[in-house]
């Protein structure tokens, strides 16, 4: 399905992606510009404080033009996606209103993903890479200690991600089922359904708590190691500080991208199988 996305306008995509890179690119500077402001400023130059000022300004105006764009071309591919995906259903499923129902709710799952999804791994992505650079100028070898402990909440998502995607599986079964059960007017077996889904929400979020818990407390250390380096190891300028403080905070939330990205996959995977199904 996210194949099918791609290659039914990929000339409209990758003029949308690449606006996406140039707008995150400036964005990813800001805290860099924003060291650089800071300490000219203090010695009384303006340049990099008139630079930091336009950025933000340019960066704001490539966002609103992006947005626009990207709401017009992945609500045409959503549109025609629907209507073959309904053409498709109705042919094997006339006779189950409940199998068509719930087979429909999920093609926004795919055009959703490559709308907002996709962007925010570009997003992060491209941080994570400038945020190296400007913490290495910085910080030097620490920098290395840092994305060190930021690369363990990759490996838990990993391990935490294949317990997940058996729940989403079991509840996608679930969902069918108490659709099913409604439309003919079975009250028990819907009642027993309405318990499962209960029982296996509560275990999905279980599972994301632990996984959370662990990405928290690895950007927890990577900010404190942030702090000690730079009060104690090495005497940067304020702007330094600044800068390089707003990038550890910041990698924290992207890294924390990556968890939910994902879980995200995970119940697309799910969703694909569901859709191919012809049961």
């Amino acid at each position: 399905m996210i194949k099918g996305i791609f290659l039914r306008a990929s000339s409209k995509l990758w003029i949308v992606y690449s606006i996406l890179v140039v707008e995150y690119t400036l964005y990813a500077c800001m805290p860099w510009l924003l060291g650089k402001t800071i300490d000219s400023l203090l010695h009384g130059k303006y340049y990099y404080f008139l630079l930091y000022g336009v950025s933000g300004l340019l960066g704001l105006m490539i966002g609103v033009f992006r947005r626009r764009l990207d709401t017009r071309i992945f609500a045409g591919i959503c549109l025609i996606m629907t209507k073959g995906f309904l053409k498709k259903t109705f042919e094997l499923f006339n006779k189950s209103p409940s199998k068509i129902l719930v087979r429909v709710k999920k093609i926004g799952m795919f055009t959703q993903f490559a709308e907002h999804t996709v962007p925010r791994v570009v997003k992060s992505t491209i941080y994570i890479i400038v945020s190296f650079f400007c913490l290495f100028s910085s910080l030097g070898a620490w920098t290395f200690v840092i994305f060190g402990l930021m690369s363990v909440t990759l490996a838990t998502s990993y391990f935490f991600s294949t317990k997940i995607e058996k729940v989403i599986d079991s509840a996608q079964l679930t969902d069918e089922q108490k659709e099913k059960n409604i439309i003919e007017g079975n009250e028990e077996e819907t009642y027993a359904c309405c318990e499962t889904s209960t029982n296996l929400d509560i275990k999905f979020s279980d599972l994301q708590a632990a996984n959370w818990g662990i990405v928290d407390i690895c950007c927890v250390v990577c900010e404190l190691v942030a702090i000690y380096i730079l009060t104690v190891s090495i005497k940067p300028s304020v702007g330094q500080i600044m800068a390089s403080l707003s990038y550890v905070h910041s990698l924290c939330g992207y890294f924390q991208v990556f968890p939910s990205i994902i879980e995200e996959l995970k119940h697309l995977k799910v969703a694909s199988k569901y859709l191919q199904s012809d049961t």
